[in-house]
C-alpha cells in the first residue's frame, strides 16, 4: 500500500512540474510621439533634440525629426530661427536670458503640435571658497566650503559640481552636509553624499548665507578645481532627480518604477534651463 502511495506521489509531482501556463500579451501597437529634449543656459547658443517615440519592445534606433518647425518666444517675442545641423536644432547667436519667459512650439507632418515653456533663474553667485588639505588615513583629503547667498522669498533649485579644470572632467566628491545628505536604504543611517552631482533645494534656507561643505578625496595637490553651483528650474530640478532615480535603481527588481519628468504638452520631453556661477580653486 505505501508503495502504490509513493508511486502516485511521483506521477503527480512529475505532471506537476511539467505543465507550463503561456500567456499571451497582446500590447496595444505604439503610436509614436513627439519627444523635446532642450536645455538652456546663457553661456550657449540655444539647442535642441527632436525625435520620435519608441514602442517599450521596439529594437529600432531612435528616429530624429530633421523637418521640425520649431519656434520659441522671448516675452511674446519670436526668437530666430533653429537651423538642423550635426542631428539637432540650434539658434546661431541665440542666447537665453535669466527671468525671460520661452513658450515653445514645436510642429512636425502628421503629429500633434506640441508646446511647452519656461523661465531660466537667475544664477545665485558663489561668494567665497575656501579650503583645507588634511591627510586621510591612505589619502590627501581637500575639504572645501563653498558660500552662496539664496534667493528670497522665492522656491530655488539648486546642483553643486566640480570640473577639473585641465581635463574638464567631473570630479567625484563627498559630503555629509545636512543639504545633500540623503538615506541611502531603509536599514541605513548613512547620511553621506558621494558622487559628482548633488541636488538640493532652498527649504531650510530661503534668503540665507550658507556655507556648503564638501570633500574631495584622493587629492593631488598639483590640480586644479572649478566649483560650479547652479541654478536650476523646477523642471530642470525634477527631470535631474527623477533621470537620477530611475538610474540607481536600474539594477534593483523591487524598487518601484520611476518616471522621468516631463513638461513637453502632448509630447514627451523635457525644456527647461538653469544658470550658473563658478570658482576656481588653484
Amino acid at each position: 500500500m505505501k508503495n502504490i502511495r509513493y508511486i502516485i506521489f511521483i506521477i503527480s509531482v512529475v505532471v506537476t512540474y511539467s505543465c507550463e501556463t503561456i500567456v499571451n500579451v497582446d500590447l496595444p501597437e505604439h503610436d509614436p510621439l513627439i519627444v523635446v529634449n532642450s536645455i538652456g543656459n546663457p553661456s550657449n547658443d540655444w539647442e535642441m533634440d527632436v525625435s520620435l517615440s519608441k514602442g517599450l519592445l521596439e529594437e529600432t534606433e531612435i528616429q530624429t525629426v530633421e523637418n521640425a518647425i520649431i519656434e520659441i518666444t522671448e516675452d511674446g517675442i519670436i526668437m530666430p530661427e533653429f537651423i538642423f545641423k550635426n542631428n539637432k536644432y540650434t539658434a546661431p547667436n541665440f542666447k537665453p536670458k535669466p527671468n525671460a519667459l520661452y513658450e515653445l512650439q514645436v510642429d512636425v507632418d502628421g503629429y500633434e503640435t506640441v508646446t511647452s515653456n519656461c523661465i531660466i533663474v537667475e544664477p545665485v553667485i558663489i561668494e567665497n571658497v575656501t579650503t583645507e588639505e588634511k591627510q586621510g588615513e591612505y589619502e590627501k583629503i581637500l575639504d572645501i566650503t563653498i558660500t552662496f547667498t539664496d534667493h528670497p522669498n522665492q522656491e530655488n533649485y539648486y546642483s553643486i559640481s566640480m570640473i577639473d579644470s585641465k581635463g574638464n572632467y567631473p570630479v567625484w566628491f563627498s559630503s555629509n552636509d545636512i543639504l545633500l545628505g540623503r538615506k541611502k536604504g531603509l536599514m541605513e543611517d548613512d547620511n553621506t553624499f558621494e558622487g559628482d552631482l548633488a541636488l538640493f533645494d532652498d527649504l531650510i534656507l530661503d534668503g540665507k548665507s550658507y556655507s556648503l561643505k564638501i570633500s574631495v578625496d584622493y587629492y593631488d595637490p598639483s590640480t586644479s578645481f572649478i566649483v560650479v553651483l547652479s541654478t536650476l528650474n523646477k523642471d530642470y530640478y525634477k527631470y535631474l532627480q527623477t533621470s537620477k532615480a530611475q538610474f540607481e535603481d536600474k539594477d534593483n527588481p523591487f524598487a518601484e518604477a520611476v518616471i522621468i519628468h516631463n513638461n513637453i504638452k502632448k509630447g514627451l520631453g523635457i525644456f527647461a534651463g538653469y544658470s550658473s556661477s563658478k570658482y576656481e580653486i588653484k
